[in-house]
């Protein structure tokens, strides 16, 4: 179920809300917790249908940049996105460039695969300076043996992976 914001990813439910509440407060908790202030530079790494971003420019007054390998996506989020300091770019998380005040990355990095997972970070890493801040929310597992179910499998991305909580709950550089 998607919310008129076109989130696809958990909210955040401080008090019993709705769900559009529930995204909403999600995205400002991730912002708040970066440390966005007016004029930074944000990378979302995934950026779904744009909602994060346009969030993100409207609310913070900050210039973002989005990558997704999807057409529709960068198409649908262009045009829900028209005017505000937003660029799109189709393209892989490996592929991009420049520097930025922040990343964000929400609900993407199960698409990327444990033997892409050093990979990502090194990106990651590449593409935020020292005193950059940022934020990733994976889905997780809560044991490294234990492996999504099959009932799980069939209803979460089939070619994805979840990686165990106990290493997701650590900076990257401490456990990838």
């Amino acid at each position: 179920m998607l919310d008129p914001t076109m989130n696809y990813t958990c909210g955040y439910w401080p008090n019993a809300n709705p769900l559009e509440a529930a995204q909403v407060a999600k995205m400002d908790l991730v912002f708040r917790k970066v440390g966005l202030e007016p004029g930074d530079r944000v990378l979302d790494i995934g950026r779904g249908w744009g909602s994060l971003m346009k969030y993100a420019a409207d609310t913070y007054d900050v210039s973002c940049v989005g990558v997704t390998v999807s057409e529709e996506q960068k198409a649908l989020g262009e045009e829900h996105c028209g005017g505000l300091p937003i660029e799109f770019r189709l393209t892989d998380y490996r592929d991009v460039t420049g520097t930025f005040d922040h990343i964000v990355s929400i609900g993407m990095f199960e698409h990327v695969g444990p033997k892409n997972y050093r990979t990502f970070f090194k990106k990651w890493m590449s593409v935020l300076p020292t005193e950059g801040c940022s934020c990733w929310t994976p889905s997780a597992i809560g044991s490294p043996t234990t492996p999504p179910t099959p009932s799980r499998r069939s209803t979460s991305f089939r070619t994805g992976s979840f990686p165990p909580s106990s290493r997701s709950a650590r900076p990257p550089s401490a456990c990838w």
